[in-house]
């Protein structure tokens, strides 16, 4: 039973990995570049701790509540009925962000190939291979409605990512102000040159998506739903090690890529590119894997919450699949317009994620009474004796109660005005 029980916790860990390995490593070496090593090490420090407290809490609250999906928990959480309307379709929005970048960076990296390869300009053609690409690649995928299928799929995921992550190592794994390739020095930039007030609005800018690149809030009621007994363990335990994962392979790619300097790109692939070695201009296509396993993941919690809002049963496959098709042409016209990665991932995660990632984590902390003590099993204890340590007890839940709810509300309004910054900012980088 122990074995079963590692082994399911295993696939898991790696369905959960795989889960939350998407475009998230591709951007962190511009944010690296742009903050300078240190600050950017310690940011990343801070939203990793940030991301365990608040999945936690939500674990917590998904085991006292029993909640079976996201939706669920927003009902116990919330009682107004505008809110938990305006949280579901959030929920549909989020993933959108992820999914329209997923299929951008696929089709980039198929038109690369055919520049690297061929004297024609395919620049003129990007939007129609950005279009092939997702009815080739990414269409199929949302016919899958097995979770033994996701399990089967998600090792290959996985090795991709370390494989590309010990790539982007090796290939900057040298001494400052040594040739990399290319005639481009190793010049990773410990500090910006000045703190100034666009510097500390760049960081506003990016905290929610650092914290949105380890974060898989909406998918948790999915783990927690497949794991073994004792289900609030092994779900932590399994967001702990995926998360570690992901944060390790974020930081390595991340920081060998600003190793690059001011040839840095804002993608970590077009980074690497810019060496033009046949292993290089061989390296998106191979990330494109990892792409394309992650995004009916990504899609999963989407799809859910479509139907339940629909109110047709999850195990409903006609319905999932063609939810799957309509994903799919969506976030296809949005990654033809809008082809910045790192605007589309700013613009979801400062807004949608300050509902999902932030308010409803945070409510979840707010709202977790310490522990009730066992009182009526001792032994010995006099009636009287027992009913003042309940008195004193609830005294002791109502002031946590109160000390959390001060606590909770003061950090989050500081989150909301993050979001607020960051949202703003990256319309404006839209606009432009």
């Amino acid at each position: 039973m122990f074995i079963i029980m590692n082994k399911q916790l295993l696939v898991s860990i790696v369905t959960t990995t795989s889960r939350m390995t998407h475009t998230n490593l591709l951007s962190s070496g511009f944010i690296v570049h742009q903050l300078g090593a240190v600050p950017a090490l310690l940011l990343f420090i801070a939203c990793l701790a940030l991301n365990f407290v608040l999945q936690f809490a939500y674990i917590d609250y998904i085991d006292a509540t029993n909640s079976t999906t996201i939706s669920q928990l927003n009902c116990n959480l919330f009682k107004n009925r505008f809110l938990l309307v305006f949280l579901d379709i959030i929920i549909i929005f989020l993933p959108l962000g992820t999914l329209a970048t997923q299929i951008l960076s696929v089709s980039n990296a198929i038109l690369n190939m055919f520049q690297s390869y061929s004297s024609i300009n395919f620049q003129y053609m990007s939007q129609a291979i950005t279009v092939a690409t997702a009815a080739v690649f990414f269409l199929p995928s949302m016919f899958l409605t097995s979770v033994k299928a996701f399990n089967a799929i998600s090792p290959f995921s996985i090795l991709i990512a370390i494989f590309y992550t010990f790539s982007m190592l090796v290939l900057s794994a040298k001494p400052q102000n040594a040739e990399l390739c290319n005639g481009i020095l190793s010049q990773l930039q410990p500090f910006p040159v000045t703190f100034s007030l666009s510097y500390f609005l760049q960081i506003l800018k990016l905290f929610p998506t650092i914290i949105f690149a380890v974060n898989i809030t909406v998918s948790v009621p999915i783990v927690y739903r497949d794991a073994l007994s004792p289900k609030r363990r092994n779900t932590k335990i399994c967001i702990l090690c995926s998360s570690l994962i992901v944060f390790s392979e974020f930081l390595i790619s991340g920081f060998s890529a600003a190793n690059f300097g001011a040839a840095t790109l804002p993608s970590n692939l077009g980074t690497a590119q810019q060496c033009k070695l046949a292993f290089t201009n061989a390296l998106p296509l191979v990330y494109a894997g990892v792409l394309v396993v992650a995004y009916p993941l990504w899609a999963q919690p989407n799809r859910y919450c479509t139907m339940e809002l629909m109110r047709v049963p999850i195990d409903n496959r006609l319905v999932f699949c063609s939810l799957g098709a309509v994903l799919v042409l969506i976030t296809t016209v949005l990654a033809v317009f809008v082809t910045d990665i790192q605007t589309i991932f700013g613009l979801f995660a400062s807004f949608c994620g300050w509902f999902l990632y932030f308010l409803v984590p945070g409510m979840c902390w707010i709202q977790h009474d310490v522990q009730s003590l066992k009182l009526g099993n001792v032994e010995g204890e006099t009636e009287m004796a027992i009913a003042e340590a309940h008195i004193a007890t609830d005294q002791g839940l109502k002031q946590d109660s109160k000390i959390r709810k001060i606590i909770g509300c003061i950090f989050l309004g500081l989150l909301a005005i993050v979001s607020l910054v960051s949202f703003s900012m990256n319309i404006w980088s839209f606009i432009q």
